[in-house]
């Protein structure tokens, strides 16, 4: 721990004791052999049900697919799921080409496929999706239909799927143990459209014990009066901030928007904007310069980030959370396609905290990498998959990119606990030192990971508390 070596004692879920050579105090214990002791991770933006389904899809990205041939080969040799279908992710043109239903039906007619763009916008479905689901879907256009792509209609899909099929929700046993074995302990799902029976779910999945970590849940403004900011960080499963999914072609009316805001902070509840282009950045800043900020005001992704709004964000006291990792797995792309004058300013990170904005991480998964550890080597590297420098003068030392995802969940962007007697027992210890990690963190993993003292990461350890 910091360099040193020490004995650390867990009780009840918390620190009792801390120092060299401690005598044991039960006959439980863990020599770490000099490997790293860290705080517990935190993912501080992420779609659980998304992510835990996408583990399960077929995965579209490099380096799985690389051109329509590959694309075309997974297809048509993909076993369905138990729902019957083939689902299909982050899929973009520039490796899996073009593809609309008449694609799909070519590759693979005989079960129903839904194949996913990398944004996470749009669905395209084969002939026997759309039979599946039933013709007269929310879409765009005629043309739309035609081609099997339905667009930003998540939530009716997935009521659809559970009225066809009677599916369920995705089981988060597998996505949970994952970030676990990360050093993962607390999660915020960040969907905009989560809502009272999202947070019974996920209430379920805590309580029946498929999910080990704590969640903060965002979500729309039918939750602002089950919002209890006291409850974030403390309870298994709290409601978070309303979530508004700014898009660029679709923005809101600009006094509804400053109605909404006014609301949710009415309840004492905080507000998050989606923002990934400058425009939808430059107009979430514009709302809340008119209506007033509150302590746990957020932006998620800053995608694109001028000196100019890091400094209005700074100013006002704004949250900020990024995702390192898109550089790495994104980065490429968005050179070849992100305007030249706006390349400078993609996911900046050493900018923002220069600017003095309180600054986080996450993964965004499914949409980025699960793995934190991904994302920390991401942000001291800044380079593209094809080694690319993308923002190098944004890369960060190693223990402020570990930093990034080691604040609390009700306070993203602030330092993590110290080691103290009396603190909780929120931990991991690493699978090896840190001068080892710090060279390679990408390929790093928990040993064991305590949540309030609670192994939620050992092998066949998991659920016993220290």
């Amino acid at each position: 721990m910091d360099g040193r070596l020490v004995d650390l004692c867990v009780q009840a879920g918390e620190v009792v004791a801390l120092g060299p050579a401690l005598a044991p105090a039960t006959a439980k214990g863990l020599d770490a052999e000099g490997r790293a002791l860290s705080p517990a991770l935190v993912d501080h933006h992420l779609h659980l049900y998304a992510a835990a389904a996408a583990l399960d899809s077929l995965n579209c990205a490099p380096p799985q697919i690389r051109c329509p041939a590959d694309l075309r080969a997974a297809v048509a040799s993909a076993p369905p799921g138990s729902d019957g279908w083939i689902r299909a992710v982050a899929y973009h043109p520039n490796n899996g080409g073009e593809i609309d239903r008449a694609t799909l039906d070519a590759w693979r007619p005989d079960v129903p496929v839904r194949v996913q763009h990398v944004s996470g916008r749009r669905w395209t479905l084969n002939s026997a999706g759309l039979e599946a689901l039933g013709e007269d879907g929310p879409w765009q256009s005629e043309q739309d239909r035609a081609n099997g792509h339905l667009l930003d209609q998540d939530s009716w899909l997935s009521a659809r799927l559970r009225q066809r099929r009677g599916s369920q929700p995705p089981d988060l046993s597998r996505i949970s143990r994952t970030l676990a074995s990360f050093g993962v302990v607390a999660v915020t799902d960040t969907g905009p459209a989560n809502n009272a029976t999202t947070l019974a779910q996920l209430r379920t999945a805590v309580k029946s014990g498929a999910v080990r970590q704590h969640i903060q849940m965002m979500g729309n403004a039918s939750l602002d009066a089950l919002y209890v900011a006291a409850a974030v960080g403390r309870d298994r499963v709290a409601v978070g901030p309303h979530k508004f999914h700014l898009l660029e072609s679709e923005l809101p009316d600009f006094d509804w928007l400053c109605e909404s805001i006014g609301r949710s902070h009415a309840h004492q509840r905080p507000v998050a904007f989606h923002c990934v282009t400058r425009s939808e950045l430059v107009f979430a800043l514009a709302a809340l310069e008119s209506v007033g900020v509150m302590a746990g005001d957020r932006i998620e992704h800053a995608g694109v980030c001028p000196d100019e709004q890091a400094q209005s964000m700074a100013r006002l006291g704004l949250w900020v959370v990024t995702q390192p990792e898109f550089v790495y797995s994104k980065g490429d792309r968005y050179l070849d396609e992100v305007a030249a004058e706006d390349q400078p300013w993609l996911y900046r990170l050493a900018g923002l905290r220069r600017a003095g904005v309180s600054l986080a991480a996450s993964s965004d998964a499914p949409y980025g990498a699960l793995n934190p550890w991904q994302g920390i080597a991401a942000a001291i590297q800044r380079k593209t998959r094809l080694g690319r420098s993308l923002g190098r003068d944004e890369a960060l030392a190693f223990n402020d990119a570990l930093n990034l995802y080691t604040g609390p969940l009700q306070a993203p962007g602030s330092a993590a606990p110290s080691f103290a007697v009396g603190c909780a027992a929120n931990l991991c210890v690493l699978d090896r030192s840190w001068a080892e990690i710090a060279c390679s963190p990408a390929s790093t993993q928990a040993l064991l990971t305590l949540a309030r003292g609670r192994i939620v990461w050992q092998g066949d350890q998991t659920g016993a508390l220290v």
